[in-house]
């Protein structure tokens, strides 16, 4: 099989055309071209834009082939070759390992190239590799701006690859995770591999928004971690300054300014405690029923210290 690829007009680089041959089925006599390309935002793929050595980029693309009609597909593409080897054992892991979840939070996978393009800016023609992927979004928010439905999705998806699947991933992280229509997709598979979940000693889907369990009720680490960032569990407890509070007892934002303060925090200024107070107060006021349940609530609150010094100034008179 063999591809052509349409590279944007804004790209250093010309139509990649020779022997753009798939690796893992060199005698296919199948060919496709893409075209129709777009670059995607390297500052959405935070584990490549991290990396200011990387070479890897992403496009958005169309996939004509001789048999079908026109695929929204996404490709992930590199010059560098201190990359080829991780593409390779990514394109492996997708073929070998999760083809019979192509499309089950996990994108279809259309093939593994390598080929020439010259670079118009560079003056030289340079190898690349390349997979062509099922196009499932764009990348997801930070886990922690996740809505309660998306969320759910992807910690049973997540679940479901670690106990049923018997993989773990290596990279969990928001910018791995796709939002297609409501629906969570995992991509980069290169640093996955088989894996044996250990035992929960918790319900993980019943204990949504629950008090936050003991250590090692969790041992596999990466869900344990992504647990943690999707903040599935209630945390407990807070720090104010020099100590460790509960967030159960507290029902207002007085409450927190109330709390003692060590010694050496006596001098804190008041509009900096307020400060402080309010961020600990936005995760008792998003999380209040399950916090206070049965409770009305929660008690209004004002965003910035001038607010809460005027209405206790009204108060006063």
């Amino acid at each position: 099989m063999s591809a052509t690829v349409h590279l944007p007009d804004d790209s250093y680089y010309d139509t990649i055309t020779q022997a753009a041959v798939r690796k893992d089925e060199p005698n296919s006599s199948h060919k496709i071209t893409l075209h129709d390309t777009e670059w995607l935002d390297l500052d959405d793929f935070d584990s490549v834009s991290s990396d200011s050595d990387s070479g890897t980029c992403f496009l958005r693309e169309k996939m004509q082939t001789n048999t079908e009609d026109d695929t929204d597909v996404m490709i992930k593409l590199t010059f560098e070759d201190s990359e080829f080897a991780d593409m390779q054992s990514e394109a492996d892991f997708y073929r070998d390992s999760l083809a019979p979840y192509y499309g089950k939070g996990v994108p279809t996978f259309y093939g593994h190239y390598e080929g020439d393009c010259y670079s118009s800016w560079d003056k030289e023609t340079l190898q690349c590799t390349f997979i062509v992927l099922e196009w499932c979004g764009e990348p997801s928010e930070p886990f922690d701006t996740f809505d309660r439905d998306f969320r759910r999705k992807l910690v049973q998806l997540a679940m479901k690859m670690h106990k049923k699947w018997n993989i773990r991933h290596g990279d969990l992280h928001h910018y791995n995770v796709l939002n297609k229509n409501g629906e969570p997709f995992i991509i980069d598979f290169e640093r996955s591999i088989k894996h044996k979940c250990p035992p929960f000693k918790v319900d993980v889907l019943k204990g949504e928004n629950g008090w936050k369990p003991l250590p090692g009720a969790i041992l596999c680490q990466e869900m344990n971690s992504l647990l943690n960032e999707v903040h599935w569990w209630l945390p407990p407890m807070f720090q104010w300054y020099g100590y460790t509070r509960y967030y159960k007892p507290v029902t207002s934002i007085e409450d927190i300014l109330n709390l003692e303060r060590r010694s050496t925090y006596a001098d804190v200024p008041e509009d900096e405690l307020y400060e402080e107070a309010y961020e600990v107060w936005k995760t008792v006021e998003s999380r209040w029923k399950e916090f206070q349940p049965g409770k009305p609530g929660p008690p209004l609150s004002f965003k910035t210290y001038e607010e809460y010094a005027a209405a206790r100034r009204g108060r006063q008179m």
